[in-house]
């Protein structure tokens, strides 16, 4: 239906609303101009003082969606007859849809728990192959977590002159105390844009004011959103926010998160104990009791990922995470945008479920499960 798929989804971004002002109508019944989008933000041209204008909003839900075969290989060929799109278990006309090339504002955010002492410095060496991999157009911020968030780094472009100031900020990054993964994914989702440098918060429930988008500038409020979270997964320290609550803020502010979970290289020296014959009983008690810790951390980490419209990416060495970055990267340029007009109210404030399917066999998908109407 939209003649430029890749305009609209710079344009709309994350579910955004378009507005149009529709000029007057000639006495044929056509249009006296083209139809102009209006954003938010943006003055429209003034129309003349005898041609008053009529303004019409039409309000549509953007997704941004993912797609891999079955060697793990980005499908970018798919068209609109290849999905079939679900709100809230209604299925829904498609109204745009094209590979989305909208810049991507991004938080890295490092678990810097004591348990990462000893690797730190070559996780912070692999964060930033993942800046690099970066367009000049996208943004990065740098947050911390152990047991409380911390942002490192204000919003900087991903472009070479600025690099510096996202290098720094992960040479500052220093390992100690627990882990507090979910309530660090809510304080960041909340904080996402307004938290200042340096501030670590108390991880309390909030809701900033820029957790809403249609609050935000223009410059930011055209950008998608993204989380890039290194960690092993396992929330050892969290007060106030389990997973759930923890998907929910990052459903709200509308950001995807990816995960590079280091489970599975914890899993490795887990299992060396286990199998060692002439280990004593106590140390292995304990390591089983890690071991089963690390595995439900998996299957969390799965959970708060996909049902965002992320991915979660298992590197076996500490040496393959810097490869996970750059996959990550790659993706966030080569995913689908797919936008519907709402059946219902667009501003009942509710929760609305989402569904994306495709008619293609042998492709896997990510999409976010559900947004708020605002």
């Amino acid at each position: 239906m939209w003649a430029n798929p890749s305009f609209l989804g710079k344009s709309l971004g994350r579910g955004r609303f378009l507005s149009f002002f529709l000029l007057p109508f000639l006495v044929t019944g056509g249009l006296s101009s083209p139809i102009r989008p209006v954003l938010p933000g943006v003055p429209a041209a003034s129309p003349q003082q005898d041609e008053p204008a009529l303004k019409i909003e039409t309000h549509v839900v953007s997704i941004p969606i993912s797609v891999r075969d079955q060697k793990n290989r980005i499908v970018t060929d798919l068209r609109t007859e290849d999905f079939r799109l679900f709100e809230d278990e209604q299925e829904v006309p498609i109204t745009y849809y094209g590979l989305d090339k909208t810049p991507v504002d991004v938080v890295l955010l490092l678990d810097t728990s004591r348990s990462v002492r000893e690797e730190l410095s070559a996780l912070q060496e692999s964060a930033y192959q993942f800046v690099n991999s970066l367009n000049p157009t996208d943004r990065v911020s740098v947050w911390s977590f152990s047991d409380r968030a911390e942002r490192m780094s204000d919003w900087v472009p991903a472009t070479i002159s600025e690099r510096k100031t996202v290098s720094a900020a992960l040479r500052a990054l220093e390992a100690s105390g627990n882990t507090a993964l979910y309530d660090a994914i809510r304080t960041v989702s909340t904080g996402f844009y307004s938290t200042p440098v340096g501030d670590q918060g108390d991880n309390r429930p909030r809701r900033a004011a820029s957790s809403n988008p249609d609050a935000l500038p223009l410059g930011i409020n055209a950008n998608r959103r993204c989380i890039v979270l290194l960690t092993d997964g396992d929330d050892t320290n969290s007060r106030y926010t389990q997973l759930n609550q923890a998907v929910t803020e990052a459903l709200r502010a509308e950001i995807s998160i990816y995960v590079i979970s280091r489970s599975r290289v914890e899993l490795e020296s887990v299992e060396r104990v286990l199998n060692y014959d002439k280990a004593p009983a106590s140390d292995r008690l304990l390591a089983r009791a890690q071991r089963d810790r690390l595995k439900a951390s998996e299957k969390a980490m799965i959970d708060l990922a996909e049902r965002t419209g992320g991915r979660v990416l298992f590197p076996t060495r500490d040496n393959d995470i810097a490869g996970s970055y750059v996959e990550i990267a790659n993706e966030l340029h080569q995913r689908y945008s797919i936008g519907y007009t709402p059946p219902g109210d667009p501003h009942d404030n509710k929760f609305h479920t989402t569904r994306v399917e495709c008619k293609r066999n042998q492709v896997r998908l990510w999409a976010r499960e559900g947004y708020f109407a605002k």
